[in-house]
């Protein structure tokens, strides 16, 4: 097959004996669609006639200029030229009018090979595991610098953790949640994405939770995808069934994850305090009636601890949409394990709880995590009132309490940062009269692992 004397009228795809090739066909022998959602694309599935007449590709169409989305589908693993036979060199800038300079399409082997020569598509790429414990000075500050303008791009409002800090829990090989494993993708060495996975070691051990971050330039090029291929074999062998993660709704995430499978079972709104904004009258809320505030770091009184764990359980009715999340069951001896891990990954917990004055046990509190070298913000963790306590004010007056202390120990502290079930109105309109706006909402997605291997298995990754 070959394109003649740079011909623009002349026939783009002949069959072997110089007959034409149905678009049919070669939307079924280039798994067309399947390029098309794997980058991320999906609103924009067509036939291939379509595609390449919008694109004003000879024989369809008037000649002219291959539009990127066109480009970018031709030139992925198993777009139109990825099934092995055929390999194709397109000069981006050629002259308007006519198609672009082009080496002869040419029958090759079994193996495909494809070069487009368009700025910012992904050449070389190659992902791998990451051992942040034994990573250069070097690597590290590539991750951190990748962490910081993704989350710029897709969240702006948030804080930007100091590079110390970040990295010292990189370096962790357990979160709070479990066992984490760390991968990277490179693209002619230059590091372009990271991925995380923890893997939960209580109720939820049979969940896979991961983060994939891709440079904003390096996008819909089949990146986030590749990490994902190569996270699997380990998430398969630690016997995960499901794999869960958030994405920020209507963003970049959003539709990469829809296109391959994942469903939304729950959102979730950030919100942010900004002190120095906030009326510090908002947090002068007395005591209610009949209980008294107690507060304490890290560590529970040993003759509140077992009412504490009790009030611990009482958030295990807050909506969790259709997550397959599954709340944990505090006990004393519990709570004891999960403070001393705190404190071996090196976070300082506060926490404010109400005390029933009749029976003196805890009735509702709630918690704030500081993370080391992170002075100017801290995290709202949860918040909880037992059923039989509720309706008297007890979580606003906590929270309040907190603030109260948060704002005259730490001077430095600017930002209290937490995450709300979106349809969880309750603690929404306890928060609102304290300070708290809402920033942005994510989706909570999760996909079976085998579905997702499944589907996996039909992309071929790009090179």
């Amino acid at each position: 097959m070959t394109v003649i004397d740079n011909d623009p009228m002349t026939r783009l795809f002949v069959g072997p004996r110089g007959g034409r090739i149905s678009t049919a066909a070669l939307r079924d022998a280039s798994h067309w669609d399947e390029a098309v959602v794997d980058l991320g694309y999906e609103h924009r599935v067509r036939t291939v006639a379509e595609a390449l007449r919008a694109a004003r590709i000879p024989a369809f169409d008037t000649p002219g200029a291959v539009q990127p989305f066109t480009q970018q589908v031709l030139s992925h693993g198993r777009g139109l030229f990825g099934f092995g036979l055929i390999t194709i060199t397109w000069e981006p800038t050629a002259c308007a009018g006519r198609p672009p300079a082009a080496q002869p399409l040419t029958a090759l082997g079994r193996r495909p090979a494809l070069e487009v020569k368009e700025r910012n598509v992904v050449m070389s790429l190659e992902t791998a595991p990451f051992a942040a414990e034994h990573a250069s000075s070097d690597e590290l500050r590539a991750w951190y610098e990748l962490a910081v303008t993704s989350t710029a791009a897709d969240y702006p409002s948030s804080p930007v953790p100091p590079y110390d800090s970040y990295v010292q829990q990189l370096r962790q090989s357990t979160s709070y949640l479990g066992l984490q494993r760390l991968w990277v993708a490179r693209d002619s060495g230059r590091l372009i994405g990271t991925a995380s996975a923890v893997f939960p070691t209580d109720e939820n051990s049979e969940r896979a939770i991961i983060s994939v971050r891709v440079s904003a330039q390096y996008r819909r090029r089949g990146v986030g995808t590749r990490l994902l291929q190569t996270m699997l074999p380990e998430i398969h062998e630690r016997g995960c069934r499901r794999i869960a993660g958030q994405t920020k709704a209507s963003a970049d995430g959003e539709k990469w994850t829809n296109a391959l499978g994942f469903r939304a079972v729950a959102q979730r709104a950030s919100h942010h305090l900004d002190i120095k904004s906030v009326d510090p009258a908002r947090w002068q809320v007395p005591p209610t009636p009949g209980f008294r505030i107690q507060k304490w770091v890290d560590t529970a009184p040993d003759d509140l601890v077992q009412s504490f764990a009790r009030a611990r359980n009482a958030i295990a009715d807050s909506p969790t949409g259709e997550t397959s999340y599954r709340h944990p069951d505090w006990t004393a001896e519990r709570v004891r394990q999960y403070e001393t891990r705190m404190r071996e990954i090196g976070e300082t917990h506060r926490y404010v709880v109400a005390v029933d004055e009749r029976s003196g046990a805890v009735a509702g509190f709630t918690e704030i995590a500081i993370i080391p070298r992170q002075s100017s913000f801290c995290h709202q963790e949860d918040t909880a009132v037992l059923p039989e306590f509720r309706g008297l004010g007890l979580g606003r007056a906590v929270k309040a309490a907190m603030m109260r202390w948060l704002t005259a120990d730490l001077p430095h502290l600017e930002q209290v940062h937490t995450m709300t079930a979106s349809d969880n109105l309750h603690m929404i309109r306890v928060n609102a009269p304290l300070g708290y706006v809402t920033d942005h909402v994510v989706s909570s997605v999760e996909s079976e692992v085998g579905a997702l291997e499944a589907r996996l298995a039909g992309l071929r990754p790009r090179s």
